[in-house]
């Protein structure tokens, strides 16, 4: 998994350079860069944020991201989704963020659907964006990174995880569990 995981990553970074688009590392993605530099072992996809300004580069790039049977589906106004195939659900949540105006200073959002709130990233926290290594590659991620995951993850989450997050338990309205695997549902899916 973690191989077809890395190959659409390694496919979106090669569109970026062939028709000029930028992403960057978000999400859990960006917190086990900052931890290790790997993707986090238990996480599901990869997360990446890219500019609503580059929308049409990305959808010049859909021929080539989807050349050897891969997906790209709209989730929200603000959101797609790279999928591996139909077959599995390996994939890449791919970001929108809309530059906007708040208190005259420019700030970046996205959101996963209209049920899960708004991400914010102020401009300076944002740029400029640092190059590091991830699973071998270089990538983008954001200029404040430790500070944008402290702020969704919690306070000192890059150096000590405690437990785990999870959409479908809805974390955000009911608060959050940290990132660490739910050792009963692995169990189910094992089997």
């Amino acid at each position: 998994c973690n191989n077809n995981l890395l190959y659409l990553l390694n496919k979106i970074k090669l569109a970026s350079q062939k028709f000029g688009f930028t992403f960057f590392l978000d999400y859990g993605t960006l917190l086990g860069c900052l931890r290790n530099g790997k993707r986090i072992p238990w996480d599901i996809d990869i997360d990446i944020g890219i500019f609503c300004s580059d929308i049409k580069k990305i959808y010049s790039a859909l021929k080539f991201l989807t050349n050897n049977g891969e997906i790209i589906q709209k989730k929200s106004p603000l959101m797609l989704i790279y999928y591996l195939s139909k077959k599995n659900n390996l994939h890449i949540d791919i970001q929108l963020y809309k530059k906007i105006q708040k208190n005259n200073k420019n700030i970046y959002v996205t959101s996963y659907s209209e049920r899960i709130p708004t991400c914010v990233l102020p401009e300076e926290d944002l740029f400029p964006l640092k190059e590091v290594e991830f699973e071998g590659m270089k990538v983008l991620i954001p200029n404040k990174s430790e500070k944008y995951i402290e702020l969704n993850y919690g306070k000192d989450c890059i150096k000590n995880p405690i437990t785990k997050h999870s959409y479908s338990d809805d974390y955000i309205k009911n608060g959050s569990k940290g990132d660490l695997p739910d050792m009963k549902k692995w169990e189910k899916i094992k089997k």
